[in-house]
C-alpha cells in the first residue's frame, strides 16, 4: 500500500515530502569547509541573466600601505611615510545568488530582526533593559529588566 504524500512550501522553499501525518521535520546544521564570519559595511548586486537577485557584501577600510618608513629627525620626532594606494578598499567578501522567492523569505527575515533590534534598541535607550542575552537552544531573546 502506498502512502500519500504531500509537499509543503514556506516561504518559497519547497520542503522534502511529508508522508501523511508526519508532522515535524528536523534540520541539521552543519558548517562547510568555507564556512566564515565576515562583516558587511555595504553591498553591491543587481539581477542576473536568468533573473536571480545577486548581491556581493564587501566591508570598507582604508588601504593598506604596501611599505612604510619611519624617518627619526635629529630633534627626536618621528615621520612617516607610506607608500602604496590611496583612497578607500572595498574587499569584497562574498557573492549570494538568490532565487526570487528565497529573496523575499530572506527580506521578511531581516524585516523581523530589524523590528527586533530596533525594539531593543528602544528599550535600552529608555533604560527598561539592562542586559540582553541569546539562548543558543531557541535563538530567542532574553530580556532583563532593570531594578525598578
Amino acid at each position: 500500500m502506498m502512502s500519500s504524500e504531500s509537499q509543503a512550501n514556506v516561504g518559497g522553499v519547497q520542503l522534502p515530502k511529508l508522508t501523511k501525518g508526519r508532522k515535524k521535520i528536523k534540520y541539521h546544521f552543519i558548517k562547510s569547509n568555507f564556512f566564515r564570519v565576515v562583516h558587511c559595511d555595504g553591498v553591491w548586486g543587481g539581477l542576473t541573466s536568468h533573473r536571480n537577485i545577486q548581491m556581493t557584501f564587501f566591508n570598507e577600510r582604508n588601504a593598506i600601505p604596501q611599505s612604510t618608513e619611519l624617518e627619526v629627525t635629529e630633534d627626536g620626532k618621528a615621520i612617516e611615510t607610506r607608500q602604496g594606494k590611496v583612497g578607500i578598499t572595498r574587499e569584497l567578501e562574498v557573492d549570494v545568488v538568490l532565487n526570487i522567492e528565497t529573496a523575499k523569505a530572506l527580506q521578511k527575515w531581516l524585516e523581523e530582526k530589524i523590528r527586533l533590534a530596533e525594539d531593543l534598541q528602544g528599550k535600552i535607550e529608555k533604560g527598561e533593559l539592562k542586559t540582553v542575552t541569546v539562548s543558543a537552544k531557541d535563538n530567542e531573546l532574553q530580556e532583563g529588566k532593570t531594578n525598578e
